[in-house]
């Protein structure tokens, strides 16, 4: 059960902004920060209209949409029910991070701590969807299904990377461009945690990685 917000609607619908890590969900023309705006890497993209002709790689192979679950109480992270950890606000170390994924699992929230709780304000996860905004309602291909969530910022600005969540034993369920529905697994291929984010080119992180670019040049498929 999640709790009601006044003025707030809720979603379990997640949409995919690829491969790159620290999204933000800006404009291109406001995204200021190098390591965020590789999000052109994705499905979707902040006020940008894209057509089927922009799937590079093939619809049957670039993830569209995802479940996610919904942090049960709003403004209190709960990591195992949807939050999201804090790593801290945008400083060196994180903006010149270049997509290392290890600043979000070095940050105390490793893959068997996920039932911290945090009472900071990037937790409107699910919430005010239509806001646009990728720590409400975006994830990444970055990190697992199911595998933590992190944010550098404050609130809805908050940068991240965001993995999609579900009940579901095992695994999730994405929809990918061309209208099928697969279910993918928590241990699918996410590459070596030592490679850091691409702008351009195949991704760093694996079948997973893959599947969440759309110009990568991968034919991977599940």
């Amino acid at each position: 059960e999640v709790t009601a917000v006044t003025g707030s609607s809720c979603t379990n619908v997640y949409l995919s902004a690829g491969d790159g890590m620290w999204t933000f969900a800006r404009r291109p023309d406001q995204e200021t920060n190098a390591e965020s705006s590789v999000g052109v890497r994705g499905f979707f993209q902040r006020e940008v209209c894209k057509t089927m002709s922009y799937v590079k790689d093939g619809t049957s192979n670039t993830i569209a949409l995802s479940e996610g679950k919904v942090p049960v109480i709003k403004d209190t992270d709960i990591i195992a029910d949807g939050g999201v950890a804090l790593v801290g606000t945008i400083n060196s170390s994180v903006a010149n991070a270049k997509g290392a994924r290890d600043v979000c699992l070095s940050n105390g929230y490793n893959a068997t701590d996920k039932t911290r709780v945090s009472t900071v304000a990037s937790s409107w996860r699910g919430r005010i969807w239509s806001n646009g905004r990728a720590s409400e309602s975006w994830f990444t291909t970055t990190l697992a299904p199911n595998s933590i969530s992190c944010a550098a910022g404050d609130g809805s600005h908050a940068y991240g990377t965001f993995s999609p969540s579900s009940y579901h034993t095992g695994g999730v369920q994405v929809l990918f461009a061309d209208g099928s529905i697969h279910f993918v697994s928590n241990t699918i291929d996410v590459g070596s945690f030592s490679m850091p984010q691409v702008a351009e080119g195949k991704s760093n992180f694996g079948v997973w990685g893959a599947l969440g670019s759309m110009v990568g040049g991968e034919s991977k498929s599940l």
